[in-house]
């Protein structure tokens, strides 16, 4: 079982939330998300303070692009449905699903961390393309273009809690500087990504100043032109939770 490449939790959870009574289907932001898709602005950073429905929202986006689901059966009779465009990219994308709280739940070095996180990562893509030939020390953005160029198909990245690392207090500021430098690595100069989508409470600008962190936009306020839906509720999708 693959742990990051086309892992199979974003979708089971998102499908057992679809069907609660008090479930909200959000599915209408993905064509705003869609219109990034390999452009120069397909770095999405979503900011919320806690119990906003990041992690929610998160694995939507990645259930209705990664293609290892039978998503059309779910996302057909939701609201993103109804957008032929939209439902053109349903499943069509390698997927790279990392929860940055998941990764070493007990460790508690930001060395092994980002070491385990590293050799999770080959490993993921040994298993999956055994005809493949890593190295780890061209980084993680080498083996996904030579994934891309190998099978031809494009990823998207959904990164949850990305900034994880700081909140907890073993990370030093050299763990941080390792994590920047692994940012950028992975997400600087790759064709192979299609889009990236990641959230946390802070946006990348607050720890870093970097190319890296001009890459991504920030979508942190309830007026943000893309994603102000995707989080809290709108005054009717509150009317229709009190009706139920």
């Amino acid at each position: 079982m693959l742990t990051y490449l086309n892992p199979q939790d974003p979708w089971l959870n998102y499908t057992d939330i679809s069907v609660e009574n008090l479930f909200v289907d959000k599915s209408y932001i993905i064509p705003e998300v869609i219109r990034h898709i390999n452009t120069r602005t397909r770095f999405l950073c979503a900011t919320r303070p806690r119990r906003f429905g990041k992690t929610v929202n998160a694995h939507m986006i990645a259930s209705f692009f990664g293609r290892a689901f039978d998503q059309k059966s779910l996302f057909s009779s939701l609201a993103v449905g109804a957008d032929p465009v939209a439902m053109a990219h349903c499943g069509r994308y390698e997927l790279l699903y990392l929860n940055m709280s998941k990764v070493a739940e007990n460790v508690t070095d930001g060395g092994l961390y980002l070491s385990k996180l590293k050799s999770d990562l080959f490993r993921d893509f040994r298993n999956a393309y055994p005809n493949l030939a890593f190295d780890e020390q061209q980084g993680i953005s080498a083996a996904l273009n030579q994934i891309y160029n190998a099978v031809g198909t494009q990823f998207v990245v959904v990164m949850d809690e990305w900034d994880y690392l700081f909140y907890r207090d073993w990370a030093t500021e050299e763990d941080r500087t390792a994590y920047h430098s692994f940012l950028c690595g992975l997400f600087q100069d790759v064709p192979a990504i299609a889009l990236a989508y990641v959230t946390g409470i802070m946006p990348m600008s607050v720890f870093f100043v970097s190319s890296v962190t001009d890459l991504f936009s920030q979508h942190a306020t309830p007026a943000d032109p893309v994603l102000s839906k995707a989080f809290g509720f709108t005054d009717e999708e509150v009317d229709s939770l009190y009706q139920r």
